[in-house]
């Protein structure tokens, strides 16, 4: 669908081409900060109104020159992106910021129109279980305090899945100050004589609890190295129940959560969830020692 549209919109700008009406659009990509041009950017003009699918694209010169010929009048905006670089658009001001439309006339020459595209950051490390074995398919955050539904609490920035060696690389991202964790989805193999185990959501330092984790800073096209983790097991439980269903519902979109009473904006990330079965049973399974709230949600199309 996404290379259908863009061929329509090359279509559109071929069609303009034949107008004496049509446009034309000129810039280059540089390095935020030094203002070096770029070479390799991929610039994307799309319509304002066109949705994120629709556009067509050029590559920069070795300048960090784009030009795009034969525009129809409308309102456009403008995107970069590059490897090892954060995506950026026209008219932007700070990453969290959406750009500007552009307004081209018919007949018009837009020149000089800059896009500063900064390197992102990267933090990278291991995660080794008790016995300095690395774990695969552990997914490790870089989360931000941030608000989200009207509430402060940690959002997610980056993310990335360890691989066979217990390696991870969070890239792309924006500088600032973050909170680095690491859960584990898979059970601990074996049984101890507790019962069964698991490994909980760990900050990097080994807290268990944000409120004790170390927090990172990292600069423009910083890369921090060696941001390991270790998995230590601890006795999980299980906890079921069953749900009073509402009528005609047949257990269809009810979820259960546990939500850890004292993990403040962290509470949502920490939690766990199950299904619920059509008579209304659930079972959430590998739940570390805590204090939780249970909490049952309906939803019901639109509410």
């Amino acid at each position: 669908m996404i290379r259908a549209a863009a061929l329509l919109a090359v279509s559109a700008a071929f069609c303009a081409a034949q107008s004496p009406g049509s446009a034309s659009l000129e810039g280059q990509v540089v390095r935020s900060g030094s203002g070096a041009p770029l070479n390799k950017a991929t610039v994307t003009l799309r319509l304002a109104e066109g949705g994120a699918g629709s556009g067509v694209s050029t590559a920069t010169g070795e300048d960090g020159r784009f030009v795009f010929a034969d525009v129809a009048p409308g309102r456009y905006r403008l995107f970069a992106t590059r490897n090892g670089y954060r995506a950026a658009e026209y008219g932007q001001r700070g990453s969290s910021r959406p750009g500007v439309a552009i307004a081209v006339n018919p007949g018009q020459r837009l020149a000089d129109l800059r896009i500063a595209l900064s390197p992102g950051a990267v933090i990278s490390g291991r995660v080794l279980n008790e016995d300095a074995e690395g774990v695969a398919h552990v997914r490790v955050q870089a989360l931000r305090m941030g608000y989200a539904d009207g509430r402060r609490q940690f959002v997610p920035a980056g993310m990335a899945s360890t691989n066979d060696l217990g390696e991870y690389r969070i890239f792309g991202l924006p500088a600032g100050r973050y909170y680095v964790a690491a859960t584990a989805s898979a059970p601990v193999s074996g049984e101890s004589p507790e019962g069964e185990q698991s490994y909980p959501m760990v900050f990097f330092g080994g807290a268990a609890d944000f409120s004790s984790a170390a927090p990172l800073s990292v600069a423009d096209g910083a890369e921090l190295r060696g941001i390991d983790f270790r998995l230590l097991p601890v006795r999980s439980f299980t906890v079921s129940g069953r749900v009073n269903l509402p009528a005609d519902s047949g257990g269809r979109g009810i979820m259960v959560a546990l939500l850890p009473r004292d993990a403040g904006p962290v509470a949502m990330m920490s939690s766990h969830r199950a299904s619920v079965r059509p008579g209304g049973e659930f079972e959430v399974r590998r739940v570390p020692p805590g204090s939780y709230e249970l909490v049952a949600t309906h939803f019901d199309r639109e509410r």
